[in-house]
């Protein structure tokens, strides 16, 4: 969540956790954790509105984040390269068994 809260991957708490399919109520904890370890800030994306629900608020990476950020973007990469092997791995698996006429109960 720290890296695609850095990259500024969505505008909004809301849209970050619909993003990371996180339930909007446990993005609010993570983000409350990470706040109170002085990771992320949350900012409001319009003017003040005391009816104003803090899921409309962007978070932003704080410096003390920074380097855990950079900590973690190796592994959250490697985490990725891993599951985009094991999807061309299903891919190439299908095609060759419809190449070769074979059902998948073969």
């Amino acid at each position: 969540m720290l890296v695609a809260v850095s990259a500024g991957q969505a505008r909004t708490q809301a849209a970050l956790a619909q993003r990371l399919g996180l339930d909007r109520t446990v993005m609010t904890y993570l983000l409350d954790d990470l706040e109170s370890h002085a990771l992320v800030t949350r900012r409001p994306t319009g003017p003040p509105d005391p009816d104003h629900s803090r899921r409309q608020h962007r978070p932003v990476a704080q410096t003390p984040g920074r380097p855990r950020i950079a900590e973690a973007t190796p592994l959250h990469n490697s985490d990725e390269e891993r599951q985009l092997r094991v999807l061309l791995e299903r891919i190439a698996q299908t095609s060759q068994r419809e190449a070769l006429g074979l059902d998948d109960d073969c």
